[in-house]
């Protein structure tokens, strides 16, 4: 389970206030959620500060797969609007969806699902 909470320091300087924590769900009270992040004792937090929480979908080599491919296909499209050869234009759009399935294969990522706190 991923948990986002108010921080009271800015990680990034656009960013908003936040901090991300990531553990093995305890328990839930009414008042409390209580997670276990990994090599740490548990932790208990406040459900007033908890903004957004996730609950992971694991690791697929083809759910990467096909965001990364779709993105890189975007990418390309966008970096190929502005030019008047279409023939390379497809080209250059098929290698991007090609390179991003390859990518998002060989580095598959961690997908994560938003649920109410």
């Amino acid at each position: 389970m991923q948990i986002t909470i108010t921080d009271s320091l800015r990680q990034e300087p656009i960013l908003a206030a936040r901090q991300r924590i990531i553990g093995s769900l305890i328990r839930a009270t009414s008042d409390s959620i209580w997670l276990q992040p990994m090599g740490s004792g548990p932790l208990a937090v406040s459900r007033t500060a908890v903004r957004g929480t996730s609950a992971s979908l694991g690791i697929s080599r083809a759910r990467s797969a096909v965001s990364v491919g779709v993105q890189a296909g975007l990418l390309a499209l966008a970096s190929q609007l502005a030019r008047d050869r279409n023939d390379i234009s497809i080209g250059v759009i098929g290698a991007g969806v090609g390179l991003g399935f390859s990518l998002g294969a060989i580095f598959p990522f961690e997908h994560w699902r938003r649920i109410k706190p």
